[in-house]
């Protein structure tokens, strides 16, 4: 019988903490704890498809209402959504090609997040006189 001697080193696993989202440079409106917090949220979009909608669309709110309140304009905002899920590294790993609707995954959560920053936009704009 040999003795096997437990193994130290840190196993990969799916349950394994996230990585810090350090792909991408933070935009200059944005601070870095709101950036940190989309991409995990947008990484987790990416490795669990089923459940990513209310997290990121909280992630996704927390993004628009801060850079609107410096007074990004709604291209800046939409930019930034775009770079933290195109520029992401679950991006590069995850993203996939859905087979009936022939688009990619990262168009479909591109698409959901900007009509959400458009719902937070027309909910906060002041009524027209």
């Amino acid at each position: 019988m040999s003795a096997r001697l437990p193994n130290d080193a840190p196993r990969s696993t799916a349950q394994g903490r996230s990585r810090q989202h350090v792909d991408v440079a933070c935009p200059q409106l944005l601070s870095s704890e709101t950036w940190s917090f989309l991409g995990h949220h947008v990484e987790r979009a990416f490795t669990r498809p089923g459940t990513w909608r209310p997290t990121l669309r909280r992630a996704v709110r927390r993004v628009t209402t801060e850079m609107e309140a410096v007074g990004a304009e709604p291209a800046m905002v939409r930019q930034a959504l775009e770079r933290s899920v195109l520029e992401h590294s679950a991006c590069a790993r995850h993203d996939r090609m859905l087979i009936v609707t022939r688009e990619r995954y990262s168009d479909r959560v591109l698409a959901a997040m900007h009509a959400w920053a458009e719902a937070d936009r027309s909910s906060t704009a002041p009524p027209a006189v």
